[in-house]
């Protein structure tokens, strides 16, 4: 029970770090990536006691997650509360992938359908190496960011403490946790 809460915490500090908050903006620019390195070890050291392996397990599974989190979610982490941001900014990694299947379901780019898609598969991705639980990501990670903004929305105090994706990036950090937990 201790484990399981130890990786609850560490994850979703983890995570928040990575969304740069905590300590995050007391780091160097060149050291701004620290935090979705350690979550990615995190994944990789839930690989290794899994599944076997060495130090390249621990590496390969580790850059695995860590490059699946750095491929970015600014389309789609407003969980279809401000679509416009979809169809703005830079192409992130995934969409490549989830706006022709939105357009194969008709499914508008920045709307729920799209931004549950694109969150499951972000999830999913980083989950794989601790399979099978680690595929439940696809459902918690974009849940996370719905139930973060969900929260602030019906709780006017709690808005005016963190914002809806800071909520997102605690509560997908504690998934991986209770993922890494259960796996383990």
């Amino acid at each position: 029970m201790l484990e399981a809460l130890a990786f609850i915490g560490i994850m979703a500090t983890l995570a928040r770090a990575a969304g740069g908050g905590l300590f995050a903006p007391r780091l160097p620019d060149k050291l701004g990536f620290v935090p979705e390195v350690l979550f990615g070890l995190m994944i990789g050291g839930g690989f290794v006691a899994l599944h076997g392996g060495g130090l390249l397990a621990l590496i390969l599974s580790a850059v695995w997650a860590y490059g699946w989190m750095e491929t970015g979610h600014g389309t789609a982490y407003t969980m279809g509360r401000q679509p416009a941001t979809a169809q703005s900014g830079r192409k992130q990694t995934l969409s490549r992938v989830i706006d022709p299947l939105c357009e194969a379901v008709g499914a508008p780019l920045g709307g729920r359908f799209y931004c549950w898609a694109f969150m499951g598969l972000k999830g999913a991705l980083i989950g794989l190496p601790v399979a099978p639980a680690g595929l439940l990501l696809a459902f918690l990670w974009p849940a996370a960011y719905e139930a973060g903004w969900a929260l602030t929305e019906r709780f006017p105090a709690l808005r005016a403490r963190f914002a809806a994706t800071e909520m997102g990036e605690w509560l997908t950090g504690a998934s991986a946790g209770l993922i890494l937990a259960l796996a383990l």
